[in-house]
């Protein structure tokens, strides 16, 4: 892995630290090795439910924004019934987002 990082754009301006990039290279390499195919299909039904919930609308009062969090809402109730997730005592939800 050393190796394949040697070149200047996996690092930020300091050269120590990794980018983005390289943290995005790590991770995709780590994940193609490691999780199962299972997995993968996980992550990518996530993947879009997570930015969705996570999106910064410019009008956050509209009608159109409170439709798409609704969505995005639903879907994601889908998501935990589909893969048996629970909610916490506190409300919050146990889906990892990372």
């Amino acid at each position: 892995m050393n190796d394949e990082l040697r070149d200047y754009r996996f690092y930020k301006e300091d050269m120590l630290h990794p980018s983005q990039q390289a943290v995005e290279y790590i991770y995709q390499r780590f994940a193609d090795t490691f999780f199962s195919d299972e997995t993968h299909g996980y992550i990518r039904e996530l993947r879009p439910i997570r930015q969705a919930l996570s999106h910064r609308p410019f009008n956050p009062d509209s009608e159109e924004y409170r439709q798409f969090l609704e969505q995005a809402q639903q879907r994601l109730a889908a998501f935990k019934q589909k893969y048996g997730i629970e909610t916490s005592h506190s409300g919050t939800s146990s889906v990892p987002l990372s």
